[in-house]
């Protein structure tokens, strides 16, 4: 039992402290990570000066890659969030094309139903 009042800090494991510290590196990096791609994805398809396919062609031949790397990036950070994070949102697909330019196409309109 220890003394009552005692001021001294409790005594901490290094090798548990220096896994604490790694982790809360990590975590602040996710977190940077995510921002970065929700700014991106934000920037990309909700643009008011721009639409998708117009920010698609001013990416030009990198847009492939910027894809492929928004991909990866959003599957690491849901992996390690456990949970769910996306770029493209539903019903846009795109192609690759073979220059690395990237071709868009929008989600089809929904018509309501006959009354």
């Amino acid at each position: 039992m220890g003394i009552i009042g005692s001021n001294n800090p409790p005594v901490v494991d290094p090798k548990v402290a220096l896994v604490t510290s790694w982790s809360k590196k990590i975590d602040a990096k996710v977190a940077e990570l995510d921002r970065l791609l929700g700014s991106a994805t934000t920037d990309f398809w909700s643009n008011p000066d721009y639409t998708p396919q117009q920010m698609a062609a001013a990416w030009g031949t990198n847009c492939g890659d910027l894809f492929r790397i928004s991909g990866l990036t959003a599957a690491y950070i849901a992996a390690v969030r456990k949970q769910t994070r996306t770029v493209l949102p539903a019903g846009w697909t795109f192609v690759v094309n073979a220059d690395g330019s990237v071709t868009l196409t929008p989600p089809a309109p929904v018509t309501p139903p006959a009354t």
